[in-house]
């Protein structure tokens, strides 16, 4: 069994300098009515590997580092194993995998009152990982034999000349579009490797694999006088049968809950199979804690495009509440306790 210790693991303190910094830098520098196109900031590189380079509209080249900062009009390139994160303003998120070339046509914010975005973006090779935030943007993406229309949606997408185009729904809503069809995606589908004139329905099949996360208690105390500690559980599964897989790889770690202390990455063992503790941080005192805290798991290398996002999702205790709830790690879906 494989143990982690959460403080030995957390992201190095460099880096949430950079990452705070730079949210903070894109919220003062795009406050405006919208992006004027190559002229403010869309997002911040993060957690990068290897070389990363980025082609201004007018065709310079410059090669990136940590928490720079991408523009609209800007293509954002991989080479052989390197890999970066591209965080945008709305804590959007894209995983950018080795040898993929992907732009950022467009990116507006919209004058209303919870300040939404739209994207235009173009994944013309490679492969990546994406989660938009619901109800706060619209976004399209496009590859060069479709297009798909994200609204708050995890996906995995990918594109090569050789095997045309993949995309696969973890949660949320997606709508792809080639020439011959449109189709509405639903969690846990994917279609792989489709051209433009493709039949979209003769294609969608099943993800065939996700990855699974547990722990000992699905409720989180209100009134804690330190760190609350969790073990969790990591396992790499079949959608189907529910068996386990035994097979390795690194898994990328995140949570929408700025108090969770827990390793960015891990290796699953051979048995496709980790087991780590976990610290989650009770809200300062005087603020109302979020109902919810979820944390996020996906395969994060080559060879993965067929995995369905881990989700858990934890509920914070609220008290004299006589409804308990608990997350089905399966199904998710919601179950009343007694």
């Amino acid at each position: 069994m494989n143990h982690v210790n959460p403080q030995s693991c957390l992201p190095h303190r460099s880096f949430r300098w950079i990452l705070f910094l730079g949210l903070l830098f894109l919220a003062l520098t795009g406050s405006g009515s919208g992006w004027a196109q190559g002229t403010n900031t869309v997002a911040t590189l993060v957690q990068l590997e290897g070389i990363i380079q980025v082609v201004e509209p007018g065709g310079r080249l410059k090669v990136m580092r940590e928490g720079q900062f991408v523009y609209a009009g800007e293509e954002v390139r991989t080479s052989t194993d390197s890999k970066v994160s591209i965080l945008f303003r709305d804590n959007s998120r894209v995983r950018l995998y080795a040898n993929s070339n992907f732009l950022i046509q467009e990116a507006e914010e919209r004058p209303t009152t919870d300040r939404s975005f739209r994207f235009q973006m173009e994944l013309k090779q490679g492969r990546l990982q994406g989660r938009f935030q619901p109800r706060r943007q619209l976004t399209r993406l496009r590859t060069p034999v479709a297009t798909v229309g994200i609204k708050g949606t995890s996906i995995w997408l990918g594109h090569s000349t050789r095997n045309g185009t993949t995309v696969g729904l973890s949660e949320g809503l997606l709508e792809v579009e080639n020439a011959a069809s449109t189709l509405m995606l639903q969690p846990g589908q994917w279609i792989p490797q489709f051209v433009a004139t493709d039949n979209l329905s003769d294609r969608v099949q099943p993800l065939p694999r996700k990855v699974l996360l547990k722990t000992e208690d699905y409720e989180l105390p209100e009134k804690n006088n330190g760190p609350i500690k969790l073990f969790l559980s990591i396992q790499l599964i079949d959608s189907q049968s529910g068996k386990d897989i035994k097979e390795g790889g690194l898994v990328l770690l995140e949570s929408d809950y700025p108090g969770v202390r827990m390793p960015t990455r891990v290796n699953l063992d051979r048995n496709g199979f980790l087991r780590i503790p976990i610290l989650i941080e009770p809200p300062l005192k005087g603020m109302t804690p979020p109902e919810l805290v979820r944390l996020y798991a996906i395969m994060d290398g080559p060879n993965f495009e067929d995995v369905g996002e881990g989700l858990l999702v934890l509920k914070w205790r609220i008290p004299n509440q006589t409804q308990r709830m608990l997350l089905d790690p399966v199904t998710d879906e919601f179950k009343q306790l007694p």
